[in-house]
């Protein structure tokens, strides 16, 4: 869709044909552009500003806040990830790498099957950039575009 002159237009994938004679886009329309400022009529729709657009859910079942006001933002956040690691007497403890699992005292050794120790581990960590990309935040693959509102 595209604006030219108060006319809004569709593109069938070769040629750009008007949506109807004379058709506007509404005030309070947000689309995005690539572009670096808005357009003429239109302003930056702060609101996005390195957010993701997310549907409305105005049933309430898809969204886990349940049915939210129109432009209510939400803030990030990381289903929690839970586990355990179990140590003690005949219990194998994890003494190599494996996956984002490490052991962090390899200076001790236990012997399972009722062999003889010479003292269990102190930790073992958790550290998912061993097997996944991290950041400072959450996030999909995404592209930055500019999204400006109708005025």
């Amino acid at each position: 869709v595209r604006e030219d002159n108060g006319s809004s237009y569709t593109c069938d994938g070769t040629s750009w044909n008007a949506a109807s004679s004379g058709a506007t886009v509404p005030s309070g329309a947000v689309m995005a552009f690539n572009l670096s400022t808005c357009p003429t009529g239109w302003s930056e729709y702060t609101l996005a500003r390195g957010r993701f657009i997310r549907g409305i859910d105005s049933t309430g079942t898809n969204d886990p806040d349940g049915v939210r006001a129109l432009g209510n933002a939400q803030e990030d956040a990381l289903q929690n990830i839970t586990g355990a690691i179990t140590s003690g007497p005949n219990t194998a403890m994890i003494y190599a790498s494996s996956g984002a699992f490490y052991n962090s005292d390899t200076n001790r050794s236990y012997l399972p099957n009722g062999g003889t120790s010479t003292g269990w581990p102190n930790a073992v960590n958790f550290d998912a950039s061993l097997v996944a990309r991290t950041s400072t935040e959450t996030r999909p693959k995404n592209v930055a575009l500019l999204y400006c509102e109708k005025d």
